[in-house]
């Protein structure tokens, strides 16, 4: 299963694989349904099948989301991908940039100034992050 599952980070969205059959979200589907405890993240948001994936967020709470730098102007998406991480999505949406294909700080500039509030900017760029890989806050001594 793990073999199998480190093959799908590589295969979520844009042009991965041979043909768009690979970047099918039905088999993430799947794999949620058969692994309710597994943590997935969609990297690349599963683009081109925006819709999709974020129908499948809805229907299974495992699947986090990272349309990195597919959350863009220039394509198709970007206003599902915002509205599921100003809404049901905002608890397991994540911020990423794909660089070196994004630069890092432009893309982080154009993310930043995106129409999300603050509180769940919060969440995006770090909180959600921080809970999926169970990191604790440092604590002083």
């Amino acid at each position: 299963v793990e073999e199998v599952l480190a093959r799908w980070e590589s295969v979520t969205g844009g042009n991965a694989g041979p043909d768009i059959s690979y970047t099918d979200p039905q088999h993430i589907d799947r794999v949620l349904a058969d692994f309710p405890a597994l943590q997935v993240v969609a990297t690349h948001g599963n683009w081109p099948h925006v819709q999709e994936i974020i129908h499948i967020a809805f229907r299974r709470p495992n699947l986090w989301l990272s349309p990195d730098m597919y959350l863009n102007e220039a394509l198709p998406g970007l206003d599902e991908y915002l509205a599921a991480a100003k809404g049901f999505l905002q608890d397991r949406f994540l911020f990423g940039t794909a660089y070196p294909m994004a630069p890092m700080v432009e893309y982080c500039q154009w993310f930043t100034g995106l129409p999300i509030a603050a509180p769940i900017m919060d969440k995006i760029l770090y909180q959600n992050a921080a809970r999926l890989l169970q990191l604790q806050p440092a604590t002083g001594n």
